[in-house]
């Protein structure tokens, strides 16, 4: 979680609180690493921390939204910025598909 919040601090975005989501809370087996925020003006974040061995593709795009989508029911309320941390190699067209739905997309391969 350090390089997470080092990333975030490097942008400007200070998280006065930052807890990890436990997926199987809502109900789903995806193994994505989610933290919710809070940052310095009290507005929420999510963060969708994306490391794996494999390319991110497309159809992994669209389990990130519903992802979100359940996260968002579940809690009763939507979050201010939803950023999606990629550790990985990713395609272009899951990174439009993101983008399109409002996600904001922050490559940390490098």
């Amino acid at each position: 979680m350090r390089n997470t919040v080092e990333i975030f601090k490097n942008k400007n975005i200070l998280f006065k609180e930052l807890n990890r989501v436990v997926l199987r809370d809502f109900g789903i087996k995806k193994r994505y690493e989610v933290f919710e925020g809070v940052d310095i003006d009290n507005r929420y974040h999510l963060i969708f921390k994306v490391e794996r061995k494999s390319r991110f593709l497309s159809k992994n795009a669209d389990d990130l939204i519903y992802i979100y989508q359940e996260i968002s029911n579940k809690k009763e309320h939507g979050f201010r910025s939803v950023y999606v941390l990629f550790l990985t190699p990713f395609c272009s067209k899951a990174k439009n598909i993101l983008m399109s739905n409002g996600f904001k997309v922050l490559d940390a391969s490098m």
